[in-house]
């Protein structure tokens, strides 16, 4: 591990990079657990080694400052090596997952000089290289000798001006946009991460999603900063790895936390003591809060976020929230106005941690960032000085033969039929052109569909019925950060 070069840092320009942060603990504790990958710790020690080594491999392959890179790996651990090298070297990385589709990696091809992984599903730009990797790669990688001097001639801190990460919006609304965010927006919400979700160098964190969520990847280098453990969750019971591994911080989305609560009431698990439960994306009810706190969470962390601008709000069940620190919101109406308290209109923030708009779409741009002002596109009640009642997204409202429906509202309703799992409320189309009110439900374990769909039907007016139709099927369409896919969902009920 020895170092010789003087790198001549400029910490008033450039502070201290995560990569620092793990050659610090290596240095101060060379067996501290960093990692955790089913029943194998990677220690600081060997984390350093690894990223730097990949750093000089990929900076063999033509990485320079400024480089944009796709990182394409179904393995975590070399996935995330793979992100630390290349911003060590300067480079802005990007996260995607083999499995993605092509409408979703389609809008970041033109912007990538470097395919770092596995064939992407699309046709990369002629200008664009791809560094295949595979077991081969990562071994003679991981194995190989450090070239400190290498290294040290290489070594390129990100600038707080200068980008660091590509990030991308869920698209579950006007399709996928891509946005550039500084290292001072990154660090800026990594502070705002460590102000509400308690971690600390003891802190055990389970990752449970991809990196390709933002909030995952943020979360885990914090924890690098701080000497913390990462686990990364390998497919097996989740409730066996919390234990065994003393998880106290857990990432989940609404979707996966459902799942969690069935799989411990079917196996009468006992609650693990001391975790923070980290909640994000989807609205939580009262009853799923309820029951994460009985079997699950000592502490629920839930904020309101968005890729664009970071944390706007700590919440709580029901939409309830209270706004952050710094976080400047209004409530305003169709021409822009500020509502008075009580009255429900589309939310514009002005946050520390906002982005100034989307790549080559300069559209969306002015749609969305105007005046300083990001327009988050969701629907909010002011009820007093920083408290926020959240009604869901200006789209999440359709017109059906001149009636308009809020589609959390109908799914609320829906949702306290015994028998309905989950339930997605959109709009679908007949051959001859006519839109009708649609309910997509999925069924708990042994409802039946009859019994189960007039109950539902029986909750709405008839004027509200006669436009409607319901669909069961055993799943939902999801983004990776758990959010109805509404109108994919519609597409599919929509006749050509």
């Amino acid at each position: 591990m020895t170092r010789i070069a003087n790198l001549q840092r400029h910490p008033d320009q450039v502070p201290g990079t995560i990569f620092e942060s793990i050659e610090t603990h290596a240095y101060r504790d060379h067996q501290r657990t960093a990692v955790l990958l089913a029943d194998v710790h990677v220690s600081y020690g060997r984390l350093y080694h690894d990223v730097m080594s990949c750093a000089c491999e990929l900076y063999r392959q033509g990485v320079r400052p400024g480089s944009r890179l796709a990182v394409n790996t179904l393995d975590s651990y070399v996935h995330w090596t793979l992100l630390l090298a290349a911003e060590t070297l300067g480079a802005i990385t990007c996260s995607l997952h083999p499995t993605e589709t092509f409408d979703s990696l389609k809008s970041i091809v033109s912007f990538v000089d470097f395919w770092v992984g596995e064939q992407p599903t699309v046709e990369i730009s002629a200008r664009s290289k791809l560094i295949a990797i595979d077991g081969t790669w990562t071994s003679a990688a991981f194995k190989a000798p450090l070239d400190h001097v290498l290294f040290d001639r290489i070594f390129h801190p990100i600038a707080m001006h200068e980008g660091q990460r590509m990030r991308r919006s869920s698209g579950t609304t006007g399709g996928m946009k891509l946005m550039l965010s500084t290292r001072g927006v990154e660090e800026s919400r990594m502070r705002a991460y460590s102000e509400f979700m308690g971690i600390t160098a003891d802190t055990r964190y389970l990752v449970s999603k991809s990196f390709i969520v933002s909030s995952a990847y943020l979360t885990a280098n914090l924890c690098l900063r701080l000497g913390a453990t990462v686990a990364f969750d390998h497919g097996g019971d989740k409730m066996v790895q919390i234990h065994e591994n003393g998880i106290t911080h857990l990432r989940l989305f609404q979707d996966q936390l459902v799942a969690l609560l069935e799989h411990m009431q079917a196996k009468q698990a006992p609650k693990p003591p001391g975790v923070t439960l980290i909640l994000g994306a989807a609205p939580v009810s009262q009853k799923l809060w309820d029951a994460a706190l009985e079997k699950i969470a000592s502490r629920i962390v839930y904020t309101y976020n968005a890729n664009e601008c970071g944390s706007i709000c700590f919440m709580g069940p029901e939409g309830r929230g209270v706004i952050r620190p710094g976080v400047v919101l209004q409530v305003i109406d169709d021409n822009d106005q500020p509502l008075p308290n009580g009255q429900a209109g589309r939310i514009r923030v002005r946050t520390p941690s906002q982005i100034s708009g989307y790549l080559d779409n300069p559209e969306m741009t002015q749609q969305n960032f105007r005046d300083g002002w990001f327009y988050t596109g969701d629907v909010g009640i002011v009820r007093s000085e920083r408290a926020i009642e959240l009604v869901g997204r200006a789209d999440d409202v359709i017109n059906i033969a001149g009636y308009k429906h809020s589609c959390p509202q109908l799914e609320k309703v829906a949702q306290q039929v015994p028998g309905v799992k989950e339930v997605c409320a959109t709009s679908g189309r007949t051959a001859l052109g006519v839109d009708f009110l649609a309910l997509v439900v999925v069924l708990e374990k042994g409802a039946k569909q009859g019994p189960v769909g007039a109950a539902i039907l029986s909750c709405f007016p008839q004027t509200m019925v006669d436009d409607m139709r319901l669909f069961f099927t055993p799943n939902l369409l999801r983004t990776e950060s758990g959010k109805l896919r509404r109108k994919a969902i519609g597409d599919m009920l929509k006749s050509e």
